[in-house]
């Protein structure tokens, strides 16, 4: 009974011929690009393993070098730095290692782990499958050959041995050949699966790593703005204290700058100045000085002012002096400009007097 030319799955038939032989062949040179391809994929989601795996060491390292900085709570050192603040973001880093620690379980079981096999097992599969094609068709071709050598006048046992060793290896032959057409179809269907279902559970994965990150610091939210707005506080009120410093520092620097004076010091005040004792010496010494200073300040302006009165006297004598000589020029020269002596002589009693001796 013949088989019916079906279609079967992506072949156009299961019956075997040269169409089918070509179709295989080419699948098989499919598979060979894909295994070459998985191999590159798997090698290279082994070093996005190996970075995960380095990242995860890294908060590690991280968040226990947090805790080696502040040491004990219990330490002052710790108080001061606000080691209790410190201790609450390092349990968050510790939350966000663990959960990469997941992310990298899953990258290496579903996903490097998942695309090595399929590229040294099940791919491999199909090429061990071809092998044992190859060797059920040489087997069978062989006994056909024998087969067809055989004459008419062949002992009907050889006939019938040659027979049954003709059906037997088509058996194996074609056992062999549905053993590699079901091989090929199963690379075919995981090739249109197999990626896409890896692929989409680790970004699944990496949903879930993002999502405890996102909520582990959502989370910490609220208790970091507080922290930041108490930083800003204290950032105040240290600028506050370092004004407060310099004011003081400033005050201090002038009081030391009027008790020592600006100038160089005298041969009185080359001693130290660094006692209260010489401080005291040192005013005193300067009140001596200033004291010496007003008295010759005093006594010079003494001077001057009998030196002012002086010329006073003698600019009057000088003009009783001038008063006579023009009285006497004019009783000599008969001048009539009499208002010019009494501006000058002064009153009617001295002129009449002068007119009587005249």
């Amino acid at each position: 009974m013949a088989v019916p030319n079906a279609r079967a799955g992506p072949f156009e038939s299961v019956e075997d011929s040269p169409f089918l032989r070509a179709q295989i062949n080419a699948m098989e040179k499919e598979v060979d690009e894909l295994r070459d391809k998985t191999l590159k994929l798997a090698k290279d989601c082994g070093k996005y393993r190996d970075g995960l795996e380095d990242a995860y060491a890294r908060e590690l390292n991280f968040s226990e070098s947090l805790k080696g900085f502040y040491g004990s709570l219990e330490d002052a050192f710790a108080c001061e730095v606000g080691g209790a603040v410190i201790e609450r973001f390092t349990t968050a880093v510790q939350e966000i290692a663990d959960a990469r620690a997941a992310l990298l379980t899953h990258v290496e079981r579903d996903l490097c782990g998942a695309l090595h096999r399929l590229a040294t097992t099940e791919l491999d599969d199909a090429r061990d499958a071809r092998k044992r094609f190859d060797k059920a068709l040489n087997n069978y071709e062989r006994s056909r050959a024998r087969f067809m050598s055989l004459t008419r006048d062949a002992k009907p046992e050889s006939l019938k041995a040659a027979e049954e060793d003709v059906k037997a290896t088509r058996r194996a032959f074609e056992t062999d050949r549905f053993h590699l057409m079901a091989q090929l179809h199963k690379v075919t269907s995981r090739k249109k699966v197999e990626f896409k279902r890896r692929l989409a559970g680790a970004m699944h994965a990496h949903l879930r790593f993002f999502d405890v990150g996102h909520d582990t610091l959502r989370e910490l939210e609220p208790f970091s703005e507080e922290v930041l707005r108490r930083c800003d506080e204290d950032e105040r009120e240290a600028a506050s204290e370092a004004t407060q410093l310099a004011t003081a520092m400033a005050e201090y620097h002038a009081r030391v700058t009027r008790e020592t004076g600006a100038e160089a010091p005298s041969h009185a005040d080359a001693f130290s100045m660094t006692s209260d004792r010489s401080r005291v010496m040192a005013a005193v010494m300067r009140d001596a000085v200033d004291a010496n200073a007003n008295a010759c300040a005093s006594e010079a302006a003494a001077v001057e002012g009998q030196m002012i009165a002086g010329s006073v006297g003698r600019r009057g004598s000088s003009l009783d002096g001038t008063r006579n000589v023009i009285i006497n020029a004019r009783h000599r020269r008969g001048d009539s400009r009499e208002g010019g002596f009494e501006l000058l002589g002064g009153d009617d009693d001295d002129d009449g007097g002068d007119d009587d001796d005249d």
